[in-house]
């Protein structure tokens, strides 16, 4: 498997799952967002990816991430990598 196991004590987050799950060949360059979301009840949960899943992102050449945060509405990061030719 490309990814290494990464244990943050609560388990694998959706973030690391969706790209353990991914062909490493269909990642980087590709245009791929990740879209996080969350809701309990009928509150919205603050989604933004944690500094691990957001560096196994960016490891991973994902170039945008979508979350949902607190109020419902989306917050955008996006990432630029150096293409090789």
């Amino acid at each position: 498997m490309f990814l290494d196991r990464i244990h943050t004590g609560n388990g694998i987050h959706a973030e690391q799952h969706a790209i353990m799950r991914a062909s490493p060949r269909r990642l980087r360059g590709h245009g791929i967002t990740l879209t996080v979301a969350g809701k309990r009840k009928e509150n919205f949960l603050l989604s933004k990816p944690c500094s691990v899943c957001l560096a196994l992102a960016i490891k991973h050449g994902i170039e945008t991430i979508e979350y949902l945060t607190r109020d419902g509405s989306w917050e955008t990061l996006k990432f630029s990598y150096n293409k090789k030719l």
